[in-house]
This record gives structure tokens, sequence and C-alpha cells, in this order.
């Protein structure tokens, strides 16, 4: 309802590792440094992410047509529309 006809559209979120150990290894790699509870944090959110199918269907039930979901990097995802 609030974006423009035609209008350019970008949600980027987190991505849901594939299982356990990816997630794992995505804690391990991007946040070794950080404290225990960060680690935590950050794992708890890449398990609680959508995957792209997910967000795919979420996008389609709710109308947004045109748009495509991108694998940005191994640990993020956007659905996007282009003008």
């Amino acid at each position: 309802r609030v974006l423009a006809p035609g209008g350019c559209l970008l949600i980027r979120d987190l991505m849901r590792p594939a299982n356990r150990a990816e997630l794992e290894r995505l804690v391990e790699l991007h946040a070794a440094d950080a404290t225990p509870y960060q680690r935590r944090l950050f794992a708890d959110s890449l398990g609680a992410a959508l995957t792209p199918a997910e967000l795919e269907s979420l996008a389609r039930n709710a109308g947004i047509e045109g748009a495509e979901v991108v694998v940005d990097s191994d640990r993020h995802m956007s659905l996007q529309r282009r003008v």
C-alpha cells in the first residue's frame, strides 16, 4: 500500500542456514571474536530467519509481483523488484 506503482522494492534480511552444521560454521566465521552472548544472539537470529523459498512464498502471498529473491552472501538474501 505504500509503494508507488512501478516503485523499487528492496528487503534485505538474514537467511536461515540449511542445517545446524552450517549455522555453527557461519557463527564461527562471522562472530569468532564476539562474546558467547553475542554469538548466541547471532546464532538465534540465523535460526529464526526465513529461507529463500519462504521469503518468495510470503512475497507471492502478499501480492508482490515481479520480485525476485537474491542470495547476497553466505548469510543474507534480498527480495527486490527493479523498475
